[in-house]
């Protein structure tokens, strides 16, 4: 807590994406989910997969699933799929760029 991540609001109704990450780490505590599945997060390549380690509060080992920043985009959609094919009962959630993305929507 002495030294705990921060970042500048934006201003007006915009929104930015550590407020996304933190809003949802909020969510995922306050409403239980932590406490009663298995909860993996799954990341593509950048500034998104650098705020999802720090704003998400990590409770159990194993849950973040990311290319360790390699630079391999693409890999987030082939990495939630997997996850949740692996843990079916589990909450498995997908943070990804919209470049990241693009690679691989069509799989869907």
């Amino acid at each position: 807590k002495d030294h705990a991540f921060d970042y500048v609001r934006a201003p007006h109704s915009m929104i930015k994406t550590q407020q996304v990450i933190e809003a949802t780490n909020d969510y995922l505590h306050k409403s239980g989910l932590v406490d009663k599945k298995d909860v993996v997060v799954c990341t593509g390549v950048g500034n998104h997969q650098m705020m999802a380690a720090q704003f998400i509060r990590w409770t159990k080992p194993r849950q973040m699933i990311t290319s360790g920043s390699l630079g391999v985009m693409g890999v987030g959609l082939p990495f939630a799929v997997g996850a949740q094919v692996a843990n079916p009962d589990a909450l498995t959630i997908l943070i990804d760029g919209d470049g990241s993305f693009n690679m691989t929507n069509m799989d869907l």
